[in-house]
């Protein structure tokens, strides 16, 4: 049996930098285990990835590339064994970020479509989250502003 090859898998949300590292620490909060604050996971039809750690990364001692965050995990599926993997977020303009799957031990004997399929499904969430969680505290200032009411909903006929 051959090696399967494991892709690095990304998605680009539409969220700045300095903003996605902050919403990926509240995700991140959001979905730690009870009582483990260092342990959170990304359920998702088919599997689970596991997490450990906050994901802070040291900027280095002189501009370049570097992941804003990077947290080791596990992809979990009833089906097969577990694969270990790793979670970046890097800049990936001045008005975007990307985050990152990549698999990080031996791939044999483990499915690589099964890798693909939890691994953008976990992907796709939390870059939607992401995207989603700058919008989600605007909208809780504006509605808890004195004066302000949202706009109601109207039927058209």
């Amino acid at each position: 049996m051959g090696r399967e090859l494991f892709p690095h898998l990304s998605r680009v949300t539409s969220v700045p930098p300095l903003v996605a590292q902050a919403a990926f620490d509240g995700m991140r909060l959001a979905r730690c285990w009870l009582g483990r604050p260092n342990r959170w996971d990304v359920v998702v039809p088919g599997g689970r990835l596991e997490f450990h750690g906050d994901g802070h990364v040291a900027p280095p001692p002189r501009p370049c590339y570097w992941s804003y965050r990077e947290v080791p995990g596990v992809i979990r599926s009833r089906w097969w064994r577990v694969i270990p993997v790793r979670l970046d977020l890097v800049p990936w303009s001045d008005v975007g970020t990307a985050l990152g799957l990549s698999a990080q031990g031996p791939s044999s004997g483990v499915s690589g479509g099964m890798y693909q399929r939890i691994g953008s499904a976990a992907l796709d969430l939390l870059a939607g989250d992401i995207d989603a969680w700058p919008f989600r505290d605007l909208r809780d200032v504006q509605t808890s502003s004195r004066g302000f009411h949202p706009p109601q909903a109207r039927e058209w006929n």
